[in-house]
């Protein structure tokens, strides 16, 4: 499990250095509600959330390593509507 998480947070990380144009990106580790809530939280130029539901490769690995451990991914824009957050609950 805890190798499994560590490669989302570093698929994550990859991607924000990849695609985004970030100048932050911050990694918020919390429990909620009795799960434990990683978001991965960049303040780049957003994710095109349309080409999100398109199977990328990328993405379909990011949800199947998390339903291995029975965890779930979803992405979202980030803070103030800028940027992306990808939320693993």
């Amino acid at each position: 499990e805890k190798q499994l998480i560590y490669r989302l947070i570093q698929e994550s990380l990859n991607n924000v250095c990849k695609h985004s144009q970030a100048k932050m990106v911050k990694v918020v580790i919390e429990e909620a509600d009795s799960d434990l809530l990683i978001n991965v939280i960049d303040d780049g130029i957003g994710i095109d959330f349309n080409k999100l539901k398109e199977s990328s490769r990328g993405t379909v690995y990011m949800r199947l390593r998390a339903a291995l451990i029975g965890a779930k991914v979803t992405w979202k824009p980030g803070e103030d509507g800028k940027g992306t957050c990808v939320e693993i609950r």
